[in-house]
């Protein structure tokens, strides 16, 4: 919404940032399987008092997931090519270009919030996990317009506003409650253990691809949608942000 008040600049930034979400998705489908592993790991050995061992499961899928966000910033000289098979236009091309530029440099944030929260969870604090997610929202809402309109950034600040400062806001929400919580199980930082991580690859491995699916889902369409110009990519994307509001909705589970 705030994005799409740019003025002249509207329709283009729509499409931008709209074509930069299944990039999103598909990135953040490691996150999705590291997480929902991991937290199969975490309540298996909670369950079963095994509370060393879940403190290693857990401490492993964040050793995991660092370097995986850190690794994504190499896609920065090909996000062209990318958009380019998109279908992205000319106009939108450069809009493109500077959105998910400057989110990609807090990939490695938005993992490790992805795969707390579902350690969090694991650990039966659903509630610290959702209070730390509608804060991160909240603040990303109010300070869209300040970034966009006020600092005169553009989408760029729509992409600072949120890698920047909200994820940067969630990950300190997380690391309060590891500090809290010190008899929670994170605080053994182990050694990266290849059963652990196999365990946690075959239980997320499908989460992980269903991700993968829905953003090549949406990609295709963004590709189908390109050849009638910038205005049908952005009505396709606004199109897609409405039905994840349906696809995540408690109703739908």
């Amino acid at each position: 919404m705030f994005v799409a008040a740019l003025g002249a600049l509207g329709t283009q930034a729509i499409a931008a940032v709209s074509m930069t979400l299944p990039i999103v998705v598909l990135l953040a489908a490691a996150g999705q399987g590291i997480g929902v592993g991991t937290a199969s790991f975490i309540s298996r050995h909670l369950g079963a008092r095994e509370y060393l061992e879940a403190s290693r499961g857990a401490s492993t899928a964040l050793a995991l997931t660092a370097p995986i966000g850190i690794a994504t910033v190499a896609l920065l000289p090909n996000l062209p090519g990318i958009f380019a098979t998109l279908g992205a236009t000319p106009t939108i091309m450069p809009v493109a270009l500077d959105y998910a530029g400057t989110l990609l440099f807090g990939y490695t944030l938005m993992l490790l919030n992805i795969v707390s929260g579902f350690i969090v969870r694991a650990e039966g604090r659903p509630r610290f996990s959702i209070w730390a997610m509608m804060t991160a929202f909240l603040l990303n809402a109010v300070l869209d317009p300040v970034f966009i309109f006020l600092l005169d950034l553009g989408v760029r600040g729509a992409a600072h506003s949120n890698a920047g400062i909200a994820d940067r806001c969630y990950w300190n929400l997380y690391h309060v409650f590891y500090e809290a919580w010190r008899d929670s199980s994170r605080q053994d930082i182990s050694p990266i253990a290849a059963r652990r991580s196999h365990q946690t690859a075959r239980v997320g491995g499908r989460a992980g691809d269903n991700s993968i699916l829905s953003a090549l889902a949406v990609m295709l369409l963004y590709g189908a949608a390109a050849p009638f110009g910038d205005v049908s990519i952005a009505a396709v994307g606004i199109a897609v942000r409405i039905l994840m509001v349906g696809a995540l909705s408690p109703g739908s589970v």
